[in-house]
């Protein structure tokens, strides 16, 4: 794996997550439906950056109709920041980019409806939100903790999940810490598990005493092992294979949108419900896959990879005996 610059992936929020959300639970989204402050001024690229004090990210090839601008921070509020923004055409379909300074994750779309879907997702190797309708608009928030950067995609139709991941995520950052050597210096191209690097082999007791519950593989697994990641928040993973395919799943008793701790630039994106719960799907077709969820009775976070043949249905599968 090529090496890469190493820095740390903080919490969004002063170490508290955002909650998964769906449609029944808009209300809770963070400071979703803010105001846009005015005037508007057409400008080049590098005025925009300059007046809102951050870099846009790089337009998807193919762009047309390309415009940039940036809106003022209102009079009337002392904390208000300027937006630098793009305005282009992709496909026919119309797609606003904006960047400000920001301390947390707001919406600044400008773009005022009844979501369908607002859900908590990693945007690169940043804490994200989607808020959309399928097949209508939508839009896309991420926070740089580094740059103190808050940006935002918008788009005007079509929208699915996977749409508005890619091109989202490609606009993110992507740069990683190379995780350690696998225990016992197993050898690996898969993230997924190269992230059980961060971690130290362990037995059940010693997993269940660190986060207050049994972490168990299902019955009939083979080649089981467990996995103690250490820091302040426990977190927990068990590797398996069961009817011939590898699975991992991690868990950890807090409320976490990626609970496996991995960023991949993965090419298919859903939302299932699963029992009580929401279930965010992120996979490569055919390839490897992870279905991450949050176990609201237990307050628990979950994922379980599929390190082969991933789809929606054995995603769904892989997750059962979880549940």
């Amino acid at each position: 794996m090529k090496a890469l610059s190493i820095f740390v992936v903080l919490a969004l929020l002063a170490g508290v997550s955002m909650p998964m959300l769906s449609a029944s639970s808009a209300e809770q989204a963070p400071a979703v439906q803010a105001g846009v402050p005015n005037p508007i001024h057409e400008s080049t690229r590098e005025e925009a950056e300059k007046a809102a004090g951050q870099f846009l990210p790089a337009m998807p090839e193919g762009a047309e109709n390309l415009t940039y601008s940036y809106i003022d921070a209102p009079a009337d509020d002392p904390e208000g920041t300027v937006i630098a923004q793009a305005h282009f055409e992709l496909s026919g379909v119309r797609y606003v980019v904006r960047v400000t300074s920001a301390t947390e994750i707001k919406d600044i779309s400008g773009v005022y409806e009844d979501w369908a879907v607002i859900r908590q997702v990693p945007i690169g190797i940043n804490d994200g939100l989607v808020m959309y309708t399928q097949g209508g608009p939508g839009v896309a928030l991420w926070y740089d903790l580094r740059m103190a950067a808050l940006y935002c995609l918008s788009m005007d139709d079509g929208v699915t999940l996977t749409k508005l991941m890619a091109l989202s995520g490609d606009m993110s950052e992507w740069e990683q810490e190379e995780p350690p050597v696998l225990p016992g210096g197993e050898a690996t191209n898969s993230w997924l598990v190269a992230s059980l690097g961060f971690a130290e082999e362990a037995d059940s007791q010693k997993i269940a005493d660190a986060l207050g519950f049994e972490l168990k593989a299902p019955a009939g697994a083979e080649q089981v092992k467990f996995y103690l990641y250490p820091g302040a928040l426990p977190r927990g993973a068990v590797r398996y294979l069961l009817e011939g395919t590898a699975y991992i799943h991690w868990a950890l008793p807090a409320l976490e949108p990626n609970p496996s701790a991995t960023y991949i630039r993965w090419q298919q994106w859903d939302i299932k419900p699963m029992g009580q719960a929401e279930a965010l799907l992120s996979f490569n077709p055919g390839g490897e896959g992870l279905i991450s969820w949050f176990d609201e009775a237990g307050r628990v976070s979950h994922a379980v990879a599929v390190l082969d043949g991933a789809s929606v249905e054995s995603l769904l599968a892989a997750a059962k005996p979880v549940i």
